[in-house]
């Protein structure tokens, strides 16, 4: 009974002390010496951006376009050769033809080919969340973070005999729209990027 009592007892004063931690803006995150926290803060470019939405029943719909992330940390790393958060990956949907499914669906996220990357599109703005890890944030399972934006596409349509190809060559996923929440040691923090 004693042993069930101080179990819950420290049980306790563990939780209320956890829930007592004030919430650390993300930059300053820094639990291991000679160590400095990624902070995703460069443009997402977003190139190749292509929707075909078929006429004819047999073709299959589909979205695709590649994001890339040049981000390079100006601090070397101690323990790795890593510089900064870099991504260059394809993201896609396909639909299956004479599918009643839309390309344009808000409420459903998918992976491109770097899982760490998902997108969901509505028919006009793609929104991208960016999972990674960094030791510097802290020990598992507080190592990692999820960096998030959203942009509107302005397409070129061109008409076909088979669809509708709706097209952008370039556009940017702005360092100020993007938010980065972290799970540091006790607390959530979030912030937007560009504020202090």
């Amino acid at each position: 009974m004693l042993f069930c009592f101080l179990f819950f007892s420290v049980l306790l004063w563990a939780m209320l002390r956890v829930a007592a931690a004030k919430p650390t803006h993300f930059a300053k995150i820094h639990y291991r010496k000679n160590c400095s926290a990624l902070v995703e803060d460069d443009d997402w470019l977003i190139t190749s951006l292509i929707e075909f939405q078929p006429k004819i029943i047999y073709i299959s719909p589909f979205l695709a376009f590649n994001v890339r992330d040049t981000n390079v940390s100006t601090t070397p790393r101690a323990e790795s050769v890593e510089k900064g958060l870099t991504i260059n990956t394809t993201c896609s949907i396909v639909l299956p033809s004479s599918s009643n499914s839309t390309l344009a669906n808000a409420d459903l996220f998918h992976l491109c080919e770097n899982k760490d990357m998902r997108f969901r599109y509505d028919g006009n703005t793609l929104e991208l969340s960016r999972w990674y890890r960094d030791p510097c944030l802290g020990a598992y399972p507080y190592d990692s973070a999820t960096a998030w934006g959203h942009a509107g596409a302005i397409f070129t349509t061109t008409n076909t005999a088979g669809g509708s190809l709706r097209t952008v060559t370039q556009m940017r996923v702005p360092d100020r729209m993007r938010k980065t929440k972290l799970r540091a040691i006790g607390s959530a923090a979030q912030t937007s990027a560009g504020e202090s």
